[in-house]
């Protein structure tokens, strides 16, 4: 019960700048599509199960006796208390708990600053996230998930999921739905329906602070003013929206003999571009992450990572790259720490749990990691051509 605190359909509704006006809420619409790589993603079959937000993976429990589990005792694990308390006070989570998830320390990633960031490079820790964890799913499946709300029901926690933001263009949920391949299948697959898939389904809710600052944005600080310009302009500007950026950073990674190939990106920002697509839906904006259309050199580093995903702790976060003085300095979307996440015990599409249980940058950019498609197509090329 305390783990799972997600049951329920979402509420949240979509604010405005000018008094809102639900009759004329945006319909779900999605950004130009994945590409011709990518077109049998339309074709791809249904997803057979819907689970509640968070039932398919568990999040780091509070330790006994600590802040965060009385208020969850209070409050109910459902509450906006406890989604606050969760955010404020990830020291009371149990960390030891394997094959789970929880928030994290937003200052783990270091991310652009300036004045002059073009020339001097300089990076920080970032600030506070824009948006908090609320749940966090991950499903092996035959097909891609092309709609995160086709298998998760997405939350509904009053005063969290339900807020006005105060900008039409920004929701008070983020959804970022990431599909994976689960094996090698050579570098000339870009795109093709790889069965099966990892889907993993990060719900996000937006922050008060930021809520404030949106009412007054003007004066907002320069990562909020970004947040507004790219949930206004990434539906329709295709060089805006990949300016999302994903982070992926494994803890100790040194230690666990992991190859250098690999271990040379880690912390490093990938600019999502040809592999993400948009779409803008009545109550919050979903951001889904192809990895199947990932560079071939990226796919394999990250398939050679996956047999030891259940050994690792590791932070990701999502952010949005910061070019100019007036955006920076960069801050953090939101982000999830894996807690030796084990694939082999990904929930199945289709599968009742009790049959589970019984075993039934481009070129402007700092150096990021070489994972979108065509980031590195002459060097996807010669692996084809080598193997």
């Amino acid at each position: 019960g305390l783990c799972n605190p997600l049951r329920s359909r979402t509420i949240a509704e979509t604010g405005s700048t000018a008094p809102m006006n639900r009759s004329k809420s945006p319909k779900t619409r999605t950004s130009p599509g994945w590409g011709k790589k990518a077109s049998d993603v339309s074709r791809v079959p249904a997803f057979q199960k819907t689970r509640p937000a968070g039932s398919t993976l568990t999040r780091a429990p509070p330790k006994s006796g600590s802040k965060l589990a009385e208020i969850i005792e209070k409050h109910g694990p459902m509450s906006a208390e406890a989604m606050y308390a969760f955010t404020s006070m990830p020291e009371d989570c149990d960390d030891t708990l394997e094959h789970s998830y929880m928030g994290v320390d937003a200052s783990t990633f270091h991310l652009r600053v300036g004045p002059n960031y073009k020339k001097k490079k300089t990076k920080a820790p970032s600030g506070s996230a824009l948006y908090e964890l609320v749940s966090m799913d991950f499903i092996q499946a035959e097909t891609f998930l092309k709609d995160a709300k086709d298998a998760i029901e997405l939350p509904s926690i009053p005063g969290v999921t339900d807020v006005e933001t105060g900008n039409e263009f920004v929701p008070p949920m983020l959804v970022v739905n990431s599909w994976l391949p689960t094996k090698d299948h050579g570098p000339l697959s870009n795109g093709k329906l790889e069965k099966p898939s990892y889907i993993c389904v990060i719900v996000f809710a937006i922050e008060q602070w930021v809520v404030e600052e949106l009412k007054d944005i003007d004066n907002a600080s320069p990562a909020v003013k970004l947040l507004a310009e790219w949930c206004r302009e990434a539906e329709t500007n295709v060089e805006f929206r990949g300016r999302f950026k994903a982070i992926g950073l494994v803890e100790e990674m040194e230690k666990m003999g992991i190859p250098g190939f690999i271990t040379q990106y880690n912390g490093k920002p990938t600019l999502i571009t040809k592999s993400g697509n948009f779409t803008r839906h009545e109550k919050y904006i979903e951001m889904a992450i192809n990895v199947h259309l990932w560079a071939y050199v990226a796919r394999k580093g990250m398939l050679t990572l996956l047999p030891s995903f259940a050994k690792l702790l590791i932070n990701v976060g999502f952010t949005i790259e910061g070019r100019s003085d007036m955006e920076l300095p960069e801050v953090l979307l939101g982000g999830c720490r894996f807690i030796r996440l084990d694939p082999a015990k990904a929930k199945v599409d289709g599968v009742h749990d009790h049959d589970e249980c019984n075993g039934k940058e481009d070129g402007n950019a700092e150096n990021v990691g070489v994972a979108d498609l065509s980031i590195n197509e002459d060097l996807d090329k010669k692996l084809a051509a080598a193997e």
